[in-house]
């Protein structure tokens, strides 16, 4: 469901480890799923959102509630 999940990368390192005469036949799939991996994870990185803490936040928020007022107050005015 994820692709920058590691954990099937793992378990497929895992096997070659412990059947290293896979390792020639399988070094390929390893090195394209780290790659896919590698992809994905940068590609999910790039797509998070910004998130602002501390008085960002507190600004942004004080933006948002002024706006809704000005909205309010333009409703009640002729």
């Amino acid at each position: 469901m994820n692709a920058a999940d590691a954990r099937s990368l793992h378990l497929l390192r895992d096997l070659i480890r412990e059947r290293p005469e896979l390792e020639y036949e399988f070094q390929s799939e390893v090195e394209c799923c780290q790659k896919a991996v590698e992809v994905a994870a940068q590609k999910i990185e790039e797509a998070r959102p910004v998130v602002h803490r501390g008085w960002r936040t507190h600004l942004i928020l004080w933006q948002g509630k002024l706006r809704a007022m000005g909205a309010e107050l333009r409703k009640l005015l002729p």
